[in-house]
């Protein structure tokens, strides 16, 4: 089916290149390039837009750059347009005009669909990963609250000897304890997981020839893929987060004013708690901290996918 849209893409795009020729293409792809190029610096273009239409703050740079880049391309593509129409004249094209406009125009439609495939990869293995690490969680859980069930079932007989802060710590101690040895068979956990909207086209993809360049390209490859699955379990299980945050690098990046600070605000926690995320890309002091050079630098300073594996035991 992949091969079939990637060919049936090219075929429509190698036509419209016949008709057009190469020229008028060659002209559209040079606006591309330029405005793509030109984008940042002009950015403030869009701004004023971006902000009518209630885009978040943290994502209004890129959305403001995006918008910039097209009013340029649709400038230079018509500055460009009347700029060949003046210099040809009446002039009809060359020979070679149409038959290299045809294979310029299918060289457009690999790519177009290429582009497509990427973001649905992208899209798709996100997807993946969250419901992977759900099902994962998932068994944890249940394989936690039976460990619990048992660990005071033992310990039942020595309760009066201990407050109940003591009792319910050593409880604690001894579930995480018989916790760090467990880990769902991957059969179980491929029982679990839900099928997904986009489960077909990361099976197809598989033997589609163009696969390697597809992943090369994509936000989300499979190094990211994992590295999500890996950081949701851990966020989404008691044991393993207290594990995580106890991690010497984590505990030097948590340090950080910024870091404490934003971790203090009764807003963002509450915002957190009841699920407004939409709130927290607008609040001022999440939007400082993303702008922040001197935190970006310390978060890639942190090898966050050692700290996974070393955290799930891998």
């Amino acid at each position: 089916m992949l091969f079939i849209c990637c060919a049936l893409s090219m075929a429509v795009m190698a036509l419209l290149g016949w008709i057009r020729g190469a020229i008028t293409l060659g002209k559209a792809f040079v606006a591309l390039l330029a405005a793509s190029i030109l984008a940042v610096p002009f950015s403030i273009l869009g701004k004023p837009v971006v902000k009518n239409f209630g885009v978040p703050e943290l994502l209004a740079p890129t959305a403001a750059t995006l918008l910039a880049g097209v009013f340029l391309f649709l400038v230079l593509l018509g500055v460009f347009s009347i700029y060949l129409r003046k210099k040809q004249g009446d002039q009809n094209p060359p020979q070679w005009d149409k038959p290299v406009g045809a294979v310029l125009g299918a060289v457009w439609g690999l790519c177009l669909v290429l582009f497509v495939f990427t973001g649905l990869n992208s899209i798709a293995r996100a997807d993946r990963a969250m419901r992977e690490a759900a099902a994962v969680n998932q068994l944890r859980t249940e394989h936690r609250l039976k460990v619990e069930k048992e660990v005071r079932a033992e310990l039942a007989p020595d309760r009066s000897l201990y407050a109940p802060e003591e009792f319910d710590r050593r409880a604690r101690v001894a579930v995480a304890r018989k916790m760090k040895s467990y880990k769902p068979k991957p059969e179980v956990v491929d029982e679990r997981v839900e099928p997904g909207t986009l489960d077909p086209f990361l099976d197809q993809l598989r033997s589609f020839p163009l696969e390697t360049t597809i992943d090369h390209f994509s936000a989300i490859d499979a190094k990211s893929e994992e590295l999500l699955r890996d950081l949701t379990i851990v966020v989404g299980d008691p044991i393993l987060f207290d594990q995580f945050q106890r991690n010497k690098t984590v505990q030097i990046l948590t340090q950080d004013p910024t870091i404490q600070f934003l971790g203090n605000d009764p807003e963002i926690a509450k915002a957190i708690r009841d699920k407004r995320f939409r709130e927290l890309l607008d609040h001022p002091k999440i939007v400082e901290a993303a702008r922040s050079d001197s935190l970006r630098q310390k978060f890639k300073e942190v090898d966050i996918e050692k700290i996974l594996k070393e955290t799930l035991g891998k």
